[in-house]
């Protein structure tokens, strides 16, 4: 079981070990769709990018239903095209309000762009809208089900409800909102392969280990 965490570096925010050592990924903020926006650059060319699949919003994270439509789809075909011609492997995290939404858009993306150029992560909160969170457990297992045995790395996050209702959910530690900690234990267990490296946030990465360790 290899554990991840976020922390700052010398060349930004990446994901490595609870102690420190070689960066596994670099962390990525930036709008793909954004006028302008020219690729990504990491200091290795070992090290992956995990980014955001973008949205055509003026916000990262407001809504915006053009990012569901066809333009936007090309448009994101188009940088990933781009992608593919140079640069690091990205690995895209999708995003409710961003071109990667849903289960379903993740899964066509994965299918149709060569694996040594592209990944996908998996972090079920992150696919859930503020509607959503009532029966976010079963929301949960459906992401789990379809994108756990295709992901490159796997957030295991909780999902807490947003500071007011434009904004989007938050991810939240594992065993914390709306979704039990062991529930989301076991559906790693049940369709994530053996050895997909598992990323925490939060304080407590102690606790959230024993957790895993436990379940």
């Amino acid at each position: 079981m290899r554990l991840l965490v976020e922390r700052e570096s010398g060349i930004g925010r990446v994901l490595a070990g609870r102690d420190g050592g070689v960066a596994w990924a670099v962390l990525r903020p930036d709008n793909v769709l954004a006028d302008g926006w020219s690729g990504f650059e990491t200091p290795a060319s070992d090290v992956a990018v995990v980014a955001w699949s973008g949205t055509t919003g003026g916000e990262l994270f407001a809504s915006d239903p053009r990012c569901f439509g066809a333009s936007a789809w090309e448009r994101f075909g188009g940088a990933c095209d781009a992608m593919a011609r140079r640069g690091p492997r990205v690995i895209f995290r999708p995003h409710a309000r961003h071109v990667l939404s849903d289960v379903q858009r993740v899964v066509k993306f994965r299918a149709d762009r060569p694996r040594d150029r592209f990944g996908v992560a998996l972090d079920a909160s992150m696919l859930l809208e503020p509607s959503m969170l009532a029966h976010a457990a079963d929301h949960y297992r459906r992401a789990f089900e379809a994108l756990g045995p295709i992901a490159d790395v796997v957030w295991l996050t909780g999902a807490a409800a947003p500071a007011d209702e434009e904004s989007s959910v938050r991810p939240a530690p594992l065993g914390e909102g709306v979704v039990p900690g062991e529930l989301i234990v076991g559906l790693w267990r049940d369709h994530c392969a053996a050895g997909t490296p598992i990323v925490l946030i939060g304080d407590d990465a102690v606790g959230q280990a024993a957790l895993i360790e436990g379940g």
